[in-house]
């Protein structure tokens, strides 16, 4: 990290206008999300403003080990910088879609795109990667899981890519919360299978 409190040189990386940001689209447990010009969202990242210059690092490798694992279903996310390169964010397309709910997985045209998904998320696990947020804040307090949408054409987009990794002076805060959604993703996670179990 430079000096000055640069995560990255603004050079070396696309940097984001202000002047495409507009009107506020959801507040996350951990993201802010806003329009970005007439097709895109721009996510601003809580935990990416406390990681500092470990933000980076963190971002390119959540996105890569999604796009492994989750490689038909996650949404293409780009990283762009401030102008003073002190922060990062998420840009992607604006898509139309709402959350999976248990109902959704009845249909099998879901229910095998949702089946497939699990055996990414089994995948990433076993490899000893962190877990995959997919539950997000709406689905922790209710029994969806918010960050796999539901498009209009009955396809299933993975939205947020973040991974539940403990690191730096957060780690002892980052730990339970982990600790605490994870138990409540497998509950979720269990509610589904077995509702679609034969």
């Amino acid at each position: 990290m430079w000096l000055d409190g640069r995560i990255c040189e603004p050079t070396i990386m696309k940097v984001y206008k202000g002047a495409k940001i507009g009107r506020l689209i959801a507040l996350g447990g951990e993201h802010v999300v806003y329009a970005y010009g007439t097709d895109q969202v721009i996510k601003f990242s809580l935990l990416f403003y406390f990681l500092g210059h470990r933000a980076l690092a963190k971002a390119e490798r959540d996105i890569e080990l999604c796009s492994k694992y989750f490689s038909d279903y996650f949404l293409e996310t780009d990283i762009l910088i401030s102008a003073n390169g002190k922060h990062l964010v998420h840009v992607q397309e604006k898509i139309e879609g709402r959350p999976l709910t248990v109902n959704d997985v009845r249909d099998m045209t879901i229910r095998k795109q949702f089946d497939e998904i699990v055996v990414g998320y089994r995948s990433l696990i076993r490899a000893g990667h962190p877990e995959i947020d997919l539950i997000g804040r709406t689905g922790f307090f209710g029994s969806c899981f918010s960050n796999i949408f539901v498009t209009p054409q009955h396809t299933l987009v993975i939205i947020d890519g973040t991974l539940w990794e403990a690191t730096g002076f957060l780690r002892p805060l980052v730990s339970l919360i982990r600790t605490i959604a994870i138990w409540r993703q497998d509950m979720v996670l269990k509610e589904f299978t077995s509702s679609v179990s034969p």
